[in-house]
């Protein structure tokens, strides 16, 4: 059996396959050197646009007869490729029979060898192929150049279809351990924000409770590996380091106190604190915690300094927060030592210690530097009512009708009357303060109404005169308006009269102490404190037989005296109504060759 060999003909002699029994088969096979199909496509292609470029070529040269003479030769190399690739491809496909022919008969020849079938097999498939691959080179090629586009194809068909169904993610870990995948960053800060949320306490107690910060990195993910942010939450509440349960959360002033397994249990261990002062408390009075209170429902450690039970809460509140703290007088002590050693001010220590001698301390007292402070204080509110005056406002509007410098009253005022309630704090007994908490107005206040005049101030027959650039300077610091002009003018009382200067008064009033000044420089001939009808007046000569007059100053305000000489614009006095008058105002004169002119042509 060893020696044996089993030939087998596939009825032509196109093959003849020997099989021996620990030898690898011998195929003989002949060689066919012909184009490749694919080849023939590409060569098609080729054709085509070199032949229609020829074409279009040939006929913008030699016209009909050379597009003749293309269209025949381009439908004989059609022919003739057509023929050959019907060839070739026949040719293809029988080499690919044969070759699949052969494999059968080996496959057949290994069954009738019992001893060591397998081995045998693979080394006449390894011979036979390898055969196959030097003398039928055209067919693998072949083979090869249509199988690997369609690989590619597939290829990209997977790589497109992975890219539809995953997306780059945030892998969210928590330690070790996976949590979640996120879109993006804002889904993290979401679940955080959730987890605040549900774990009341502050963020470092949560990163505490989960044992470790969410830390992400990017990741590739299917669609549907994505977790939302409640998601997110749930998980990393399932992963936390420390057990949590349901429970009702104390905030005192916002910091955080204990858990209690049921809200009943905190808002009743702070009545039995408040409800025995309310008893105790002056009719009227209301009873509150200074502090404020705050019942939050969510998940808190299952551990004992966390979660209280309702006796350990009541036994807390009553004790003290922070015992009392102080300070033993050394000798040689001062305030200023104390004040450093303690932290405290110098008017905290002594309000605290209101009957210490603090500049005869002596060695061994002590002082009070931080009174006890307990968890929650109660604070008594009273209430008082009490009515008080409301003053009128003055509203001052202006009016052209009336001129300048004279003032009108078109309604009194008159104040008004409210009710306020106050509220009244007191603290141990004290009083620490007190806040208005409604105002009821009785009677509305009626303001005054006050109608300033921004009319001419000429009236009368008064001339206003011309300018001239005379040099000279305005008479008054912030008083330009005139309430009276040069010349003649009419009277209620008086009638017509001849006014032989002009009153400058301050546009709405309030003429009083406006600073007057030399016109131009001279010397004073005349100061009084009380002249005929223009009360305080100083008199100036300018030299070439001019004069000018600053009559009705305010009383005590004269600077200058008999003699002095004066700067243009040194001041004289001030605004007033001194002498005949019926307001104040400065009555400015010219005086040339001791006539009365007209000042405006001067200072016009």
């Amino acid at each position: 059996m060893a020696n044996e060999r089993y030939a087998v003909y596939d009825g032509k002699d196109a093959a003849k396959v020997l099989v021996p029994a620990e030898q690898s088969a011998v195929v003989q096979v002949r060689r066919r050197q012909r184009l490749l199909p694919f080849y023939w496509v590409a060569l098609l292609g080729d054709l085509a646009v070199t032949k229609t470029a020829a074409a279009l070529s040939l006929l913008r040269r030699y016209g009909v007869a050379g597009a003749v003479v293309c269209y025949k030769g381009a439908r004989y190399l059609l022919r003739r490729f057509f023929a050959s690739f019907r060839n070739e491809t026949r040719q293809f496909f029988s080499d690919a029979r044969e070759l699949f022919r052969g494999l059968r008969i080996l496959h057949a020849g290994a069954r009738h060898n019992k001893n060591n079938r397998g081995a045998v097999l693979l080394r006449a498939y390894r011979t036979y192929l390898g055969r196959s691959f030097k003398e039928k080179n055209d067919f693998w090629k072949t083979l090869g150049r249509a199988c690997l586009p369609l690989a590619s194809l597939i290829l990209v068909a997977v790589c497109v279809g992975r890219l539809k169904t995953t997306t780059a993610a945030l892998e969210v870990r928590l330690g070790d351990n996976i949590v979640g995948y996120a879109a993006d960053e804002t889904v993290v800060r979401s679940a955080m924000e959730d987890l605040e949320t549900i774990l009341p306490q502050n963020r470092a107690a949560v990163t505490e409770l989960l044992g470790d910060t969410p830390t992400y990195q990017l990741s590739r993910v299917p669609l549907t590996a994505l977790s939302g942010s409640a998601q997110l939450c749930e998980t990393m509440l399932e992963n936390a380091k420390t057990p949590l349960v349901h429970a009702c959360g104390i905030f005192i002033d916002g910091e955080f106190l204990c858990a209690v397994r049921n809200e009943s249990d905190a808002v009743a261990a702070f009545s039995a604190l408040i409800e025995p002062v309310k008893e105790k408390a002056q009719p009227g009075r209301s009873v509150a915690f200074v502090e404020t209170i705050d019942y939050v429902q969510g998940l808190y450690p299952d551990d004992p300094e966390t979660l209280w039970d309702p006796v350990a809460l009541k036994r807390t509140l009553r004790a003290p927060k922070q015992a009392a703290q102080y300070y033993t007088v050394e000798s040689g002590d001062t305030i200023a030592r104390i004040k450093e050693a303690t932290g405290e001010t110098a008017a905290t220590l002594r309000a605290r210690n209101p009957g210490v001698d603090f500049e005869h301390l002596t060695a061994g007292q002590k002082l009070l530097v931080s009174p006890q402070t307990a968890y929650v204080r109660i604070k008594e509110m009273a209430y008082r009512k009490y009515r008080s005056t409301v003053p009128f406002e003055t509203v001052r509007r202006e009016s052209e009708t009336l001129r300048a410098g004279t003032t009108k009253l078109v309604q009194a005022g008159k104040n008004g009357e409210q009710e306020t309630t106050e509220m009244i704090t007191y603290l141990g007994g004290e009083r620490i303060g007190s806040a208005i908490v409604a105002v009821r107005t009785i009677e509305p206040a009626v303001p005054q109404i006050i109608v300033v005049g921004t009319g001419s101030p000429y009236q009368g027959y008064g001339e206003s005169g011309g300018s001239r650039n005379t040099g000279w300077l305005w008479p008054t610091v912030g008083a330009y308006s005139l309430s009276s002009g040069f010349g003649y003018r009419s009277r209620r009382i008086s009638g017509r009269s001849f006014h032989g200067g002009v009153d400058i008064v301050k546009p709405g009033g309030h003429s009083t102490g406006t600073p007057v000044i030399a016109a131009a420089a001279g010397r004073v001939v005349e100061a009084h404190n009380g002249y005929r009808g223009y009360g305080h007046t100083v008199v100036i000569d300018h030299g070439n037989g001019l004069q000018t007059r600053y009559a009705h100053m305010k009383a005590g305000s004269i600077t200058v005296r008999v003699g002095q000489t004066v700067a243009q614009g040194q001041q004289l006095g001030q605004i007033g109504s001194t002498g005949n008058v019926t307001g104040p105002h400065l009555h400015f004169e010219v005086l040339k060759n001791g006539t009365q002119v007209n000042p405006m042509n001067y200072i016009g």
